[in-house]
């Protein structure tokens, strides 16, 4: 699901398009233009230190870490 509101306002104020011309273009070209990438990776970190505070870890160790 994409939130066509945000691409639009996106390509009108960050790229600085015509809303005419923003309206017409497809979710492929404003992906292109707005350089996404998908991305793979997942920030492991949240669940490693999930994981290390269930097994008794220090909250204050972990922002050490």
């Amino acid at each position: 699901k994409y939130n066509y509101w945000a691409m639009f306002r996106l390509c009108v104020n960050h790229l600085k398009i015509t809303p005419s011309e923003a309206w017409a273009m497809d979710i492929l070209e404003i992906h292109h233009l707005l350089d996404f990438k998908e991305q793979a990776d997942i920030d492991t970190s949240i669940m490693l230190n999930f994981e290390r505070i269930k097994n008794g870890a220090d909250k204050l160790w972990l922002q050490k870490l």
